[in-house]
């Protein structure tokens, strides 16, 4: 079964995205967790995979950027590898953002080594792939995800980048980039000292 995780902070379309996923036919579960506190994504996904129950896990944005079809597009993989990270093939969105997109790959790949596309809003693991780094992760903010893919890869998970497609509808910010860079340099610091 797929365990479908799905943070969300006021999402106007997460009715319309949980009916999509709906229709997929694909056994699963899905785990909305609400973010009201303003905790951070990270934060949301480790309280629902405390819930979760599939022997597959799913992450996936709830804004809608990324249409829940791309599940079928990244489930076979997982016969083969343990995590399936999508990787943006953007063709309808703002050029800053496709700019941002690409010099944030390449920021986490010098900073981790990281080869995935990190902040992509889906990602499909083993759950004993997530068991491997044992369940944890402290970012709460834009990076958990990197932190994630930085720990398994690591232990030496097996990881493969999926192309999918999505159409981003929103802006990065200025201070939300720079966040992202603060926060990115702090998870370097940790990583390298445990």
């Amino acid at each position: 079964m797929l365990s479908i995780l799905i943070p969300s902070r006021n999402e106007k379309f997460i009715d319309k995205f949980v009916h999509e996923v709906e229709s997929l036919g694909i056994a699963h579960e899905i785990i909305i967790s609400k973010d009201s506190e303003s905790k951070g994504k990270g934060w949301c996904l480790r309280e629902a995979l405390k819930e979760s129950k599939g022997d597959l896990i799913a992450f996936i944005d709830g804004d809608g950027d990324i249409p829940p079809r791309m599940f079928r597009r990244l489930l076979p993989f997982l016969e083969d590898f343990d995590v399936v990270v999508g990787s943006k093939r953007i063709t309808h969105s703002p050029l800053r953002r496709k700019i941002m997109t690409h010099v944030t790959r390449i920021w986490f790949r010098f900073l981790y080594g990281v080869q995935a596309d990190t902040q992509t809003g889906i990602k499909l693991f083993r759950r004993k792939a997530l068991k491997s780094i044992n369940w944890t992760w402290e970012a709460n903010g834009f990076i958990f995800d990197a932190e994630i893919i930085a720990r398994l890869q690591r232990a030496g998970v097996k990881i493969v980048e999926v192309p999918i497609e999505c159409e981003i509808r929103r802006q990065l910010a200025f201070k939300t980039i720079f966040r992202i860079a603060a926060e990115s340099i702090w998870l370097k610091w940790r990583l390298l000292f445990r």
